[in-house]
This record gives structure tokens, sequence and C-alpha cells, in this order.
């Protein structure tokens, strides 16, 4: 059962583990304490990086998105975590909300992957999404995905996440799609072209950061000159490179 498969993986949970739950029977009413157990390990196994989890089911409910929710604000889930959480159509906009707003306390981990794929969110909890990216205190590559097939006001939600991504607040890496969403005209929605968009903004300022730090040592290196004061080691540019936000380098800016 769920509890099993906790305590497995509690004691030993390798990088890159996939595990596909999807339609098996884990959370019935003798059950479901033990599918929030699993849960809860999942969002504290800080070291399996990459790990995925199908959990995409008709039984996941509020109770559940708010128990991942808490599990994500406590900063110790793993690296690149992959939860597919579609078909859960017991899930209402209060599940949704709890968990867009665990997105925008930081504790989040770096490459966390949705998958929300069929289920009845509105343009309530999109919206509430909406303000946790346009914060700028979500994950760099939180990726998100939603379909517009079972989706209501598909139009005001596209409308509200693009202008959340393009506000100049959006974390770098951030990706959303809806699948299958189309305008009136029948065009596709292009909330990805959005975020490309928002990646190469952060990218031009960090350039132009890094360009401003180097400067006294193209100066130094041109001119033959001492060690100027201003000048830092390349390897603390390189530190400094690797905190802000952006996949330029220095060796990218030097050229």
């Amino acid at each position: 059962g769920a509890h099993s498969l906790a305590e497995a993986l509690n004691r030993r949970a390798h990088q890159g583990l996939t595990l596909d739950l999807t339609h098996n029977v884990l959370c019935t009413k003798n059950d479901k304490q033990s599918l929030i157990h699993l849960i809860r390990v999942i969002t504290t196994l800080k070291s399996a990086k990459k790990l995925s989890v199908s959990l995409g089911m008709h039984c996941l409910d509020d109770m559940i998105f708010h128990v991942l929710a808490k599990g994500l604000m406590g900063g110790r889930a793993p690296e690149g975590l992959t939860l597919d959480l579609s078909n859960a159509t017991m899930v209402t906009d209060n599940g949704m909300i709890a968990l867009a707003m665990a997105l925008r306390t930081r504790h989040c981990p770096t490459g966390l992957t949705l998958d929300l794929r069929y289920n009845k969110f509105t343009s309530q909890s999109i919206g509430e999404l909406a303000r946790s990216l346009r914060s700028g205190r979500t994950p760099a590559y939180l990726n998100m995905t939603f379909s517009s097939d079972s989706h209501h006001n598909v139009e005001d939600s596209v409308n509200l996440l693009h202008d959340a991504i393009s506000s100049g607040q959006c974390a770098f890496g951030t990706r959303v799609e809806f699948k299958y969403a189309y305008n009136y005209r029948g065009a596709r929605y292009q909330l990805l072209d959005t975020c490309v968009k928002n990646d190469k903004r952060i990218n031009a300022i960090k350039a132009q950061a890094l360009v401003t730090i180097l400067g006294p040592c193209r100066i130094q290196s041109t001119a033959h000159e001492a060690t100027s004061s201003r000048a830092l080691p390349l390897a603390i540019i390189r530190q400094i490179a690797d905190y802000l936000p952006g996949d330029i380098s220095v060796q990218r800016v030097k050229n």
C-alpha cells in the first residue's frame, strides 16, 4: 500500500527515480491517511533529485493538495521534483489556491514540474497562480501544464498568466502551458513564447551586470597594468554569475 511505499522511499530513494502510480487505488477511504503520508515523505526527500511521481487519479482532493502545499513549503522537497497531478477531478479552486500560494514562499525546489491537466480549475485559482508568478518568489525552472478542455474561462486565465509572466518579475526558466488552448480565431495561445521572452529579458540584465563587473578586468588586461583595486578575481566573478538568475556565463560575456 501507500504506507509501505512511503516507508521504502524514506529508507532509500535514488536520484532520478520514477514512480508511476496512476490509477492505483491509493486513496480509498481506508487508505487516504497512507496517501497523505506518502506525499509528506515525497516532499522531504531532498537528496532524491529528479524524483518523478505520477499520482494522476480521480480521487485526489483538496485535502491532498493542501498536504502537498504544506510539504512544498517545508523546503525539503528534492530539486527537479516532477508530480503528475492530472485527472484530479475532485480538486477545486480551494486546493489549487493553496498550491499556488505555496509556490511563492521561496521554499519550493528548483525545477519543480507539476502536471495539472484535466482538472477543474477556474480563473479564480489561476489568478492566484498569476499573483505568485508576479511576486518573483516562485522557484527557478518551474514548469506547469494545464489543459483547456476541462477549464472554464480559459481566455481570462491565459491573459492573467501572460500578464504575470511578462510583468518583469517572473522567475527565470518558468514554463507555463495550456494544452489544446485556442482563441476564437483558432490560433493557439502561446504562453511558452512569453516564457522564453522573460528568460531573454533576465539574461540581458545578467549580461549587463557581468559586463559592468568585468569592465575593470578588461581594461587591466588590455593595458597590461597592475591589478586594479576595483578588479575582482575571475573565480569570484564566476561565483557572482552563478548566484544571479539566468543561464548566461562569464565566458560567453567575455567573448
